[in-house]
């Protein structure tokens, strides 16, 4: 979690960083609200906000006359205005409009402190902040969504004023003219029921969040804000991985009046194309069309895969029914919801999509699978080309020839409780204590699923397994693998050993403790490294 930064809202100083002895204190008093209310003003002030202990002391001493308390003191002068910290041994700089460079970076510190503001005559920013700001000024000069003016709160009921913003670069024809510093007529106006997000691209737009991730905001995530909850997110504004994924955005309105409502010429003409944007959301239909996000959160695959998998079976194209079968059967696997839920996405019967999702399966069990899965998509010298460079010098090579190195184990897929008793019976595995059933997996050295056989009984060992599968000298894994290949396995393989040895080959099984024995010696021990290390590394 991200730090609390909790400034004065007198001289501006931080608690955070490195003067976490400051002591600041929310204004509880009467008496010293209404003196910090006529310090700060015109900007609002209320019982939330926090002052210094310098502030507060200042601000209980017994004043002699009533003028003195109409002039603004602050507890901490040599404070930067942006950061909170303390510049009084540092390198700072002073914010001035003088020359453009200036005042652009005048502009960037304005907005990044929004709602707060500049409102000394001597506004000091650190070095730090100063080299962020001045980096930043020409993003926020070349992006369409950029500010172009800074805010100042001007009333006691919470309404904000635009300052004059900067003049434009100036051109070589107008170089002198725009030598001194003119203000021109303000293009910001003032949106009382709307409220829009500090125009930024480091860090996420949600008040307080300090996520590293820095996502594109999508379209549809800021029309739905603006359409529901009156919020404009500028358009290069970033968003977190968390938020981006976020189902419910009702906690927005609880913050919405920390944000402001202060809008250019640009963002409002933002605005009005994000309203006549047309809202595909979830148009299950027409896949290329919806965002890539949510592509990705309802099917697990790019537009790019999605459109790989229609080329590799092309009789999904031939009907068309097929991409919408494909969408719902891929969403299916994903989300595992029932065909009643996945019909009204779509907004067709549940039976036609019955009829769509089985014709999927069985193209896809036809065309697509035989092309990624089984011992025929790939031959024997692709199996020792995937072969990673440890486990080639550990157990590739044999008699000077490099060999396949496969992995085989059994791995388990959880399934409900079957009314079926004997059924029940077959698939309760007492080793993990759920009903089960088995796939049998051959894998390559880089994780590549060779094939995968089954699904077997969770009362079958992996030993009865493999005694199973190559018991027979014409069963297809006898006639693909040949003598010398070599065969990762765990201790659960410990009675087929001598099947695989007849058969001429190679196993590696990390070694077993002997009856009184309590460690390996170094050896064997290296010898179950090497072993189990390639296991965990795939």
């Amino acid at each position: 979690m991200s730090d609390q930064r909790l400034h004065c809202i007198n001289c501006g100083i931080a608690s955070w960083r490195r003067n976490p002895s400051i002591g600041l204190h929310q204004i509880e008093e009467e008496s010293i609200l209404s003196v910090i209310q006529q310090w700060v003003a015109p900007q609002v002030v209320n019982r939330s906000h926090h002052i210094c202990q310098g502030c507060r002391d200042l601000a209980m001493r017994p004043s002699g006359a009533d003028e003195q308390l109409s002039i603004p003191t602050t507890g901490h002068c040599q404070v930067c205005v942006n950061c909170g910290r303390s510049v009084l041994r540092a390198r700072s700089h002073l914010l001035r409009t003088d020359i453009e460079r200036e005042r652009r970076i005048h502009t960037v510190i304005s907005e990044w402190i929004l709602p707060r503001t500049i409102s000394r005559a001597r506004a000091l920013i650190c070095h730090s902040c100063w080299v962020r700001a001045d980096r930043n000024a020409h993003h926020y000069l070349a992006r369409p969504s950029g500010s172009s003016g800074s805010v100042n709160v001007t009333s006691g009921h919470g309404e904000l004023t635009p300052q004059c913003p900067p003049p434009p670069r100036p051109t070589s024809q107008a170089s002198q003219a725009t030598s001194q510093f003119t203000p021109r007529v303000s293009d910001s106006i003032i949106l009382p029921d709307y409220v829009r997000a500090v125009d930024t691209e480091s860090q996420c737009f949600i008040e307080g969040c300090r996520r590293q991730e820095r996502n594109r905001v999508p379209v549809t995530i800021r029309k739905m804000l603006l359409d529901h909850y009156k919020f404009y997110i500028p358009k290069n504004n970033r968003l977190c991985d968390h938020h981006l994924k976020i189902q419910s955005w009702d906690f927005l309105t609880g913050i919405l009046e920390n944000y402001i409502n202060v809008f250019t010429a640009l963002h409002i003409q933002d605005m009005l194309e994000l309203k006549s944007h047309s809202n595909t959301g979830l148009n299950f239909i027409d896949i290329q069309n919806m965002e890539d996000h949510l592509v990705h959160h309802w099917l697990g695959f790019t537009k790019e895969q999605y459109q790989r998998i229609l080329n590799e079976v092309p009789q999904l194209l031939l009907k068309s029914s097929g991409p919408i079968g494909l969408t719902a059967y891929l969403m299916k696997l994903r989300t595992s919801d029932s065909n009643e839920r996945i019909s009204a996405l779509f907004n067709i019967p549940k039976r036609t999509l019955d009829g769509y999702v089985s014709e999927a399966r069985h193209l896809m069990y036809d065309y697509f699978v035989p092309r990624h899965l089984g011992l025929n998509h790939m031959n024997r010298q692709e199996i020792v080309d995937r072969t990673l460079l440890i486990p080639q010098g550990l157990f590739g090579n044999h008699n000077g020839v490099n060999k396949p190195v496969i992995i085989i184990d059994g791995t388990y897929c959880f399934i409900e409780k079957s009314s079926n008793y004997l059924y029940q019976k077959r698939t309760y595995s007492l080793h993990k204590y759920n009903n089960l059933v088995k796939p049998f997996m051959i894998v390559c050295a880089d994780g590549h699923i060779v094939d995968v056989m089954g699904p077997y009984p969770a009362t079958t060992s992996d030993a009865e397994i493999i005694n199973h599968e190559f018991r027979d000298p014409n069963s297809i894994l006898r006639q693909y693998f040949q003598a010398g290949d070599a065969f990762v396995l765990d201790r659960g393989f410990r009675d087929a050993l001598p099947l695989l040895h007849e058969c001429g080959y190679r196993t590696y099984v990390p070694p077993t403790l002997q009856e009184g024995e309590w460690q390996h010696s170094t050896l064997e021990a290296n010898k179950s490294r090497a072993v189990t290390i390639y296991q965990m590394g795939c």
